[in-house]
């Protein structure tokens, strides 16, 4: 695993689809040597312990994710003793291969101090992690094209873990809110 200087960074945020970061200051980060932090967001992807030692490859097709003829599959900063594996376009691994660049995701991101569920909505990809006893229960990428996925994906997480008596912590996309407050008695925005 690589480890990362974030002293001098530009960081970019990559969706399925599209870019969320300028060419030109990409450019610009890549000719001056600067490290780049890229957030990948994408439903392709999966945790692992942090002292795996296992290729990225391997994780996703041991999770069904394989990585398709397009992609190449990387690793996270690990966070907490976890590392997030992820499907992302070969072009663009190709672009940073030489540069410091260090990925990171959502998913890996979780503060297991607070007990409850965690929802963060962006773009397309819905982030859901389950906290319990101080320990990560769950933690899940999940692909949503309509508000009908959000409410599909909360009650089968509801159907196992009882989850609409906890409380759940929201942030992203603004569309999340009122479609928790549905089904969920105690909502935290943040």
């Amino acid at each position: 695993m690589t480890t990362h200087n974030s002293k001098n960074k530009v960081s970019i945020r990559l969706e399925s689809g599209g870019h969320s970061f300028s060419e030109e200051q990409l450019s610009r980060a890549l000719a001056s040597g600067e490290g780049v932090e890229v957030e990948i967001i994408t439903p392709r992807t999966t945790l692992m312990p942090a002292e795996a030692r296992l290729a990225p490859a391997e994780v996703l097709r041991m999770a069904g994710l394989a990585p398709l003829a397009t992609e190449c599959a990387v690793e996270s900063v690990a966070v907490d003793g976890r590392v997030a594996v992820m499907a992302v376009d070969s072009a663009l691994c190709a672009r940073l291969s030489g540069c410091s660049a260090a990925y990171l995701s959502p998913l890996a991101s979780v503060d297991c101090s607070r007990e409850g569920v965690m929802l963060n909505l962006i773009g397309s990809v819905l982030y859901l992690h389950i906290v319990e006893g101080g320990v990560l229960r769950v933690a899940e990428a999940l692909p949503v094209a309509t508000d009908a996925d959000i409410l599909y994906y909360l009650e089968l997480f509801n159907e196992v873990y009882l989850i609409y008596n906890r409380a759940v912590y929201i942030k992203g996309d603004d569309r999340l809110a009122p479609i928790v407050r549905r089904v969920f008695k105690s909502v935290i925005c943040e």
